[in-house]
């Protein structure tokens, strides 16, 4: 999952962690890899 915040970070050249978090977490919602038992 790091790796998919790092690169939403770059492609939105994104300078803080607060933008990061609200950009990645409504990109990665409708994916598998934020609930518990997603990402195995």
């Amino acid at each position: 999952m790091v790796n998919h915040c790092i690169r939403i970070g770059l492609r939105e050249n994104v300078t803080s962690m607060k933008s990061l978090c609200i950009k990645a977490y409504h990109q990665l919602s409708g994916s598998d890899l934020l609930s518990p038992h997603g990402y195995q």
